[in-house]
């Protein structure tokens, strides 16, 4: 292709059939960088091949230069080489203000030039690239690489462009903001952009993202519009790594809603000593923000030491009263791992301003300390995590690990209407230096906490070597904020030295120090028959109370709970028809007398509306909320409550005997005395003559023996 200087507005250049350069010496259109091309060419769904070209100014381009704010290029594909060592090279064009759309790049491309693509290397005010594709690999030894665009201008509009191919870069910077589909962009517009290609660097290369690299914000410019956005591919390098966005400036303005990561997407430093960031959707979040409905599935790992989450991994500017940030209905299901701090299911570490809102985790979180379901960190002040939950299993090889947060200390922070389903773990076996930095501080909802906990409760085991609690794992290591907890419970199991934990709040003594005096817990609740505290005078949640099994299930917490059947726990109403909130809270009730140790009658379960019961024996009979044995059982008894997809398993030591209905034979034993049960397990006081109703009784003797039998009275 030659430079055509011809006025070519209004014209439609047609290209009718495949064409091959292989071979043959070519130039771009507006090669002399004077002469904009300006009119319109249809691609015809055509592919032109045997491009070889070598950049020899800025704004080059394989097939074209510049084309102007009238140019119209559409339904093209071009493949072959392009090489160059000048900025705002694209694969197939340069300089773009026009319409770019069903336009894709087979293009091998290679640069040692910042701000390059596989598409466009610079898109100008007011473009257009709608369903632009990279199918070729981008190879690029310096920074702001990407498969479809290297810089834009704000103002533009982006929609369904992605990347299929590869993206190597293969510097040493670890802050090269490379991107499968945009490397460094101004506030726009962004829908339905994708990574399904390969992005990756070399040994000692990082910061990558999947879809934008660096979305970048003055404070003249506008807001960012990021919507339906995705990556699948996998996303490695040194360290500095997202799915969808990586980094911005502390301008930088974004409403994201709906964009997900599949992918994997791994951070391979291993000096524990730097900060890293890594994350599946967005590696950074921005003050005056708002993330809506954002998940990542994918395997998130960082070998590297801090800041790491299935969703955002770290802030990027501290907010204000005015300037405020919201990550709202995001969700992780995926793995994130990291080996020191700061690991979050939703988020590694929020700052001031910073509300998270109906987020939820089924993920497994592992780190180092600060760890937790929702969040790692609770930084600042004026931060809140409301109508959250986490199933998923927390574990910290060290200190501070919460269901919901790892640490929160400052006064200003509140978590509300909050659960926790998933086992929360420290496996450290030594408590560590007296800045509590191993084994201590693991909390069913907070590890270490210096907040307020108002409507939460946990039904997950707590297991830790010191400072450990159902709640709340210990008081912050200062006077000025101590945990304020009102209106909850935890039935969770807590697995901890006796003098170390308790069923709330854990030990707030560490190498004989008491950190904080003045915790308050009100409306607290937990399950008398998980007691951690017994003998423990140093446990800080002597004003929780202990209830059996029975009491918990019809216990009141006012408005914000909603209430079940006798034998259901309580729910919290924003979490009421979540599934793991009703299979956790059909509780497993025994008989008075009895406990999940030891079965010897019938006994009651809670239905929540959508739970049903199945037994592993035969033996037993489940009627609505009543459980009965129709022949005698000796052993383990396995209960399961099942909501959806979510199921939830109880085992019960039984010893029953159940027996006909007696004959009168006469005997000279004496009757001790006698304990009358309905037909569904529930104790009953002695029946009056003539009710006509089938009893089970049990009769003791006063030759020791006892028997089950039934009865009608």
């Amino acid at each position: 292709m030659a430079t055509d200087s011809l006025d070519l507005t209004g014209k439609v250049v047609l290209i009718a059939n495949d064409i091959d350069f292989t071979g043959d010496t070519i130039k771009p259109l507006g090669y002399d960088m004077t002469t904009y091309f300006n009119g319109e060419l249809d691609g015809n769904g055509k592919t032109i091949k045997g491009i070889n070209a070598t950049a020899t100014a800025t704004y080059f381009g394989g097939i074209i230069t510049t084309a102007c704010d009238s140019a119209y290029i559409h339904d093209l594909t071009v493949e072959g080489d392009v090489m160059s060592d000048y900025q705002y090279t694209g694969g197939i064009i340069g300089k773009l203000a026009g319409r770019l759309n069903n336009v894709t790049s087979g293009i091998a491309f290679t640069t040692t030039a910042k701000y390059c693509a596989g598409v466009v290397g610079y898109v100008d005010d007011n473009g257009t690239l709608t369903d632009c594709v990279n199918a070729g690999t981008v190879t690029t030894s310096t920074s702001y690489g990407a498969g479809v665009v290297g810089y834009g201008s704000a103002g533009v509009t982006y929609e369904n462009c992605g990347n299929r191919g590869t993206l190597v870069y293969t510097g040493t910077s670890a802050t090269s903001y490379c991107g499968g589909v945009f490397a460094y962009i101004f506030p726009s517009t962004v829908t339905c952009c994708y990574n399904e290609g390969v992005v990756r660097a070399s040994d000692a290369g990082g910061g990558l993202s999947g879809v934008i690299a660096s979305a970048h914000g003055t404070n003249t410019t506008g807001t960012f519009y990021i919507k339906d956005c995705y990556n699948s591919g996998e996303v490695t390098s040194y360290y500095n790594n997202a799915g969808v966005v990586l980094t911005g400036s502390a301008y930088t303005k974004v409403v994201m809603e709906n964009c997900y990561n599949s992918g994997t997407v791994t951070s391979t430093y291993t000096d524990v000593n730097n900060s890293t960031y890594t994350a599946g959707v967005s590696a950074r979040y921005f003050r005056t923000s708002t993330y809506r409905n954002c998940w990542n599935s994918g395997k998130v790992i960082s070998y590297g030491p801090s800041y790491v989450s299935g969703v955002i991994g770290y802030y990027k500017g501290t907010g204000s009263e005015t300037a405020t940030t919201t990550i709202v209905g995001c969700y992780n299901t995926g793995t994130v791992e990291c080996p020191k701090f700061y690991v979050g299911g939703i988020v590694g570490i929020i700052s001031t301003y910073t509300y998270i809102d109906s987020c939820w985790n089924t993920g497994d979180v592992t780190g180092g300390y600060y760890c937790g379901g929702i969040v790692g960190q609770m930084g600042g002040s004026y931060t809140s995590v409301t109508n959250s939950w986490n199933a998923g299993t927390v574990t910290a090889s060290s200190s501070r690990c919460g269901g919901i947060a790892g640490n929160a200390t400052s006064k200003s922070v509140t978590i509300s209407n909050c659960f926790n389903a998933g086992s929360v773990i420290s496996t450290s076996e030594t408590q560590g230096t007296t800045d509590g930095t191993s084994g201590t501080a693991i909390g069913g909802i907070v590890g270490q906490c210096g907040c307020t906990l108002t409507n939460v409760y946990n039904v997950g085991s707590v297991t830790g070597v010191s400072r450990v609690g159902g709640l709340v794992g210990a008081s912050n290591k200062t006077s000025t904020a101590f945990p304020n907890i009102s209106y909850g419970y935890s039935i969770g199991k807590i697995n901890a030295p006796s003098d170390t934990c308790g069923n709330i709040l854990g030990s707030s003594v560490y190498n004989g120090t008491i950190w904080s005096t003045s915790s308050s817990i009100s409306n607290t609740y937990y399950l008398s028959e998980n007691d951690a505290t017994a003998g423990n005078s140093t446990a800080r949640d002597t004003a929780s109370v202990g209830l059996s099994y029975a009491e918990l299930a019809k216990l009141d917490l006012g408005d914000d709970w909603t209430a079940g059947d006798n034998y259901t726990y309580p729910r919290l109403a924003t979490l009421a028809d979540n599934d793991y909130a009703k299979a956790y809270a059909a509780a497993v009730v025994p008989a008075d007398g009895d406990s999940y140790s030891s079965i010897t009658t019938g006994f009651n379960v809670g239905t929540p509306d959508g739970v049903t019961w199945t037994a592993s024996s035969g033996s037993v009979e489940i009627d609505g909320n009543n459980v009965t044995f129709s022949e005698s059982f000796s052993g383990t008894l396995t209960m399961t409550a099942t909501s959806g997809d979510v199921s939830v398993a109880t085992e019960l030591t039984c010893n029953v005997v159940v027996s006909g209905i007696s004959d009168i034979t006469g005997t000279a034993r004496e009757v001790v005395s006698e304990k009358f049960y309905s037909i569904g397990g529930a104790q009953v006081a002695e029946p009056a003559e003539g009710s006509r109703a089938i009893y089970i009784v049990t009769r003791s003797y006063s030759d020791g023996t006892t028997e089950t039998v039934k009865e009608v009275r």
